[in-house]
Protein backbone atom coordinates (compact mmCIF):
# COMPACT_ATOMS: atom_id res chain seq x y z
CA UNK A 1 0.00 0.00 0.00
CA UNK A 2 3.24 2.68 0.98
CA UNK A 3 4.40 1.92 -2.59
CA UNK A 4 1.52 2.34 -4.42
CA UNK A 5 0.80 5.60 -2.44
CA UNK A 6 3.84 6.61 -3.45
CA UNK A 7 3.12 5.94 -6.90
CA UNK A 8 0.30 7.89 -7.11
CA UNK A 9 1.71 10.89 -5.46
CA UNK A 10 4.46 11.41 -7.75
CA UNK A 11 2.24 11.07 -10.59
CA UNK A 12 -0.54 13.64 -9.19
CA UNK A 13 1.88 15.92 -7.49
CA UNK A 14 4.26 16.02 -11.10
CA UNK A 15 1.40 16.83 -12.78
CA UNK A 16 -0.19 19.53 -10.66
CA UNK A 17 3.02 21.07 -10.03
CA UNK A 18 3.24 21.31 -13.63
CA UNK A 19 0.27 22.77 -14.15
CA UNK A 20 -1.99 20.13 -15.10
CA UNK A 21 -5.74 19.65 -13.19
CA UNK A 22 -5.66 16.33 -11.43
CA UNK A 23 -9.80 14.88 -10.99
CA UNK A 24 -10.07 12.63 -7.69
CA UNK A 25 -13.45 10.82 -8.99
CA UNK A 26 -12.47 8.90 -5.59
CA UNK A 27 -9.67 8.41 -2.87
CA UNK A 28 -10.29 12.16 -2.46
CA UNK A 29 -9.53 11.78 1.88
CA UNK A 30 -6.16 11.73 0.17
CA UNK A 31 -6.41 15.55 -0.91
CA UNK A 32 -8.51 16.22 2.03
CA UNK A 33 -6.21 14.99 4.58
CA UNK A 34 -2.70 16.31 2.77
CA UNK A 35 -1.72 12.76 1.83
CA UNK A 36 -1.03 14.47 -1.70
CA UNK A 37 -0.08 17.92 -1.94
CA UNK A 38 -0.89 20.63 -4.18
CA UNK A 39 -4.26 19.38 -5.60
CA UNK A 40 -7.80 21.14 -5.41
CA UNK A 41 -10.61 18.90 -5.29
CA UNK A 42 -13.06 19.25 -7.95
CA UNK A 43 -16.49 18.89 -6.57
CA UNK A 44 -18.59 18.81 -9.29
CA UNK A 45 -17.17 15.32 -10.04
CA UNK A 46 -17.28 13.07 -7.18
CA UNK A 47 -17.83 9.78 -7.23
CA UNK A 48 -21.40 10.15 -5.32
CA UNK A 49 -22.33 13.46 -7.30
CA UNK A 50 -21.54 11.05 -10.69
CA UNK A 51 -23.54 8.49 -9.43
CA UNK A 52 -26.70 10.55 -8.53
CA UNK A 53 -26.76 12.80 -11.23
CA UNK A 54 -26.25 9.15 -13.54
CA UNK A 55 -29.08 7.58 -11.98
CA UNK A 56 -31.35 10.73 -12.25
CA UNK A 57 -30.45 10.85 -16.09
CA UNK A 58 -29.45 14.93 -15.71
CA UNK A 59 -28.44 15.23 -19.28
CA UNK A 60 -27.20 19.09 -18.92
CA UNK A 61 -24.88 17.71 -16.34
CA UNK A 62 -23.54 14.69 -18.20
CA UNK A 63 -23.23 16.39 -21.23
CA UNK A 64 -21.07 18.90 -19.34
CA UNK A 65 -18.78 16.32 -17.80
CA UNK A 66 -18.21 14.71 -21.25
CA UNK A 67 -16.91 17.66 -23.10
CA UNK A 68 -14.81 17.95 -20.14
CA UNK A 69 -13.22 14.79 -20.98
CA UNK A 70 -13.12 15.84 -24.75
CA UNK A 71 -11.51 18.68 -24.38
CA UNK A 72 -8.88 16.79 -21.81
CA UNK A 73 -9.48 18.95 -19.19
CA UNK A 74 -7.62 16.87 -16.55
CA UNK A 75 -3.97 16.21 -17.05
CA UNK A 76 -4.68 13.07 -14.41
CA UNK A 77 -8.24 10.95 -13.01
CA UNK A 78 -8.09 9.05 -9.86
CA UNK A 79 -10.53 6.42 -10.01
CA UNK A 80 -11.96 3.34 -8.73
CA UNK A 81 -10.80 0.23 -11.19
CA UNK A 82 -14.27 1.34 -13.90
CA UNK A 83 -16.79 -1.90 -14.76
CA UNK A 84 -17.38 -2.36 -18.00
CA UNK A 85 -19.26 -5.44 -18.62
CA UNK A 86 -23.14 -4.93 -17.56
CA UNK A 87 -24.68 -7.67 -15.31
CA UNK A 88 -28.44 -8.63 -14.66
CA UNK A 89 -28.93 -10.90 -12.16
CA UNK A 90 -26.70 -9.11 -9.16
CA UNK A 91 -27.67 -6.99 -6.31
CA UNK A 92 -27.67 -3.39 -7.78
CA UNK A 93 -27.26 -4.18 -10.94
CA UNK A 94 -28.99 -1.64 -12.61
CA UNK A 95 -26.64 1.09 -11.08
CA UNK A 96 -23.76 -0.65 -12.40
CA UNK A 97 -25.29 -0.96 -15.47
CA UNK A 98 -25.96 2.89 -15.31
CA UNK A 99 -22.62 3.81 -14.32
CA UNK A 100 -21.06 2.03 -16.93
CA UNK A 101 -23.18 3.60 -20.14
CA UNK A 102 -23.12 6.95 -18.05
CA UNK A 103 -19.30 7.23 -16.58
CA UNK A 104 -17.28 4.14 -17.23
CA UNK A 105 -17.93 4.61 -20.93
CA UNK A 106 -17.35 7.66 -21.34
CA UNK A 107 -14.05 8.08 -19.40
CA UNK A 108 -12.49 4.99 -20.58
CA UNK A 109 -12.56 6.41 -24.61
CA UNK A 110 -11.39 9.96 -23.66
CA UNK A 111 -8.75 8.45 -20.78
CA UNK A 112 -6.19 5.30 -21.04
CA UNK A 113 -5.06 3.90 -18.26
CA UNK A 114 -1.71 5.01 -16.77
CA UNK A 115 -1.14 3.57 -13.23
CA UNK A 116 -3.64 0.55 -11.42
CA UNK A 117 -2.82 0.57 -7.98
CA UNK A 118 -3.64 -2.89 -7.34
CA UNK A 119 -3.25 -2.23 -3.15
CA UNK A 120 -6.39 -0.50 -3.52
CA UNK A 121 -8.09 -1.10 -6.93
CA UNK A 122 -7.20 2.65 -7.57
CA UNK A 123 -6.86 3.70 -11.36
CA UNK A 124 -4.94 6.55 -12.80
CA UNK A 125 -6.24 7.44 -16.01
CA UNK A 126 -4.22 9.70 -18.74
CA UNK A 127 -5.67 11.30 -21.91
CA UNK A 128 -5.93 9.19 -24.87
CA UNK A 129 -4.86 10.69 -27.63
CA UNK A 130 -6.25 8.80 -29.99
CA UNK A 131 -9.75 9.35 -29.24
CA UNK A 132 -11.76 11.83 -30.52
CA UNK A 133 -15.60 13.30 -30.30
CA UNK A 134 -16.59 11.28 -32.85
CA UNK A 135 -15.44 7.99 -31.12
CA UNK A 136 -17.17 8.48 -27.91
CA UNK A 137 -20.46 9.67 -26.57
Amino acid sequence: AEKDLAALREVVEAEAASGGEVLFISERHLVAFHTVEGVALVPEYEVVTLMEKAMSGDQAYLQQFYKDLADHRFAVIVTRKQRVVKKTDEPFSEENNVWIDAVSGPLLCYYERSLTLESSNTLLLVPSPSQTRQDCP
